[in-house]
């Protein structure tokens, strides 16, 4: 097979684990890694896969370059949005697989309320690229990005606060062990 460069894995439990990467790849396993099977976008697509976020056992969120926002429904892909060819998405969120926040360059920020049918865009102030974006609640969302920029919305993202994160690098990865207590990584 075609070696492809991995750019985020998530697990929904220790059995169940998906990556994805460069040329479109999404691998899959349901077996804790001893198996992996590749489970392919719609439509042949081979844009590079940025993050992917696995909420249930049987579900999955990727998204990637050319604004792409794609779903899997525990048998097959669609695609849920497409936007700007070369213009990416860097981050998906999501609890319950209805309501899903997606972000990427130059603080693009949108959001769904019915699963990924209809989206709305939001603004960030001082917009960058957004690299991460985490919750506990749907309610107070966390959103993470270029040159240590820090937001966070306390009302379901209807308005934005600009935080001080202490970096000046990049935040590309954040975790909320608990409501108080965000946890980032940053190159």
């Amino acid at each position: 097979g075609a070696n492809h460069t991995l750019r985020d894995v998530d697990a929904f439990d220790a059995q169940t684990v998906w990556a994805a990467g460069d040329g479109g790849i999404i691998l899959r396993t349901t077996n804790g890694g001893s198996t992996w099977t590749i489970s392919p976008p719609p439509g042949g697509f081979t844009a590079p896969i940025l993050d992917i976020l696995a909420p249930t056992s049987t579900t999955a969120w990727a998204v990637g370059q050319d604004q792409s926002v794609l779903f899997f429904n525990g048998s097959s892909w669609s695609s849920k949005h497409t936007g700007t060819l070369g213009f990416q998405y860097n981050s998906v969120f999501t609890l319950d697989n209805h309501d899903i926040w997606v972000a990427g360059q130059a603080g693009a920020l949108i959001h769904s309320t019915d699963g990924g049918t209809t989206w709305t865009s939001s603004t960030i102030p001082s917009p960058r690229d957004i690299y991460s974006l985490v919750s506990l609640d749907g309610v107070t969302i966390w959103a993470g990005g270029v040159n240590g920029g820090l937001w966070r919305s306390t009302n379901s993202g209807a308005s934005w606060s600009v935080l001080t994160s202490g970096t000046s690098q990049s935040i590309d990865d954040m975790t909320l062990p608990a409501r108080d207590e965000l946890w980032i990584t940053a190159k």
